[in-house]
């Protein structure tokens, strides 16, 4: 993981390739379409913390990401937060 998070051509991609999924999601639910790309959401916010974790310095020790669960108030589906901490 430590040669991943040192690659600069692997954090461009990861970059490129983000903003490519989120702008054209974006324009998708927009469209007549926008069933798909509502149902599609949650495997992006997952490739979005994956690449998150890649690009990471794991062996930094001023900087950590923690996952944090919490509920909805209306129902009683479980959902996690991604936090980044910078000291």
């Amino acid at each position: 993981m430590i040669g991943l998070s040192n690659n600069k051509e692997f954090l461009r991609m990861s970059i490129f390739f983000l903003w490519l999924i989120n702008i054209s999601g974006f324009f998708g639910i927009l469209s007549d379409q926008n069933e798909f790309f509502l149902s599609t959401t949650p495997y992006v916010l997952s490739l979005t913390l994956l690449l998150l974790i890649l690009n990471h310095d794991l062996s930094d020790k001023k900087s950590k990401i923690g996952v944090t669960p919490y509920k909805y108030r209306s129902n009683s589906k479980h959902c996690f937060s991604v936090q980044g901490f910078l000291s």
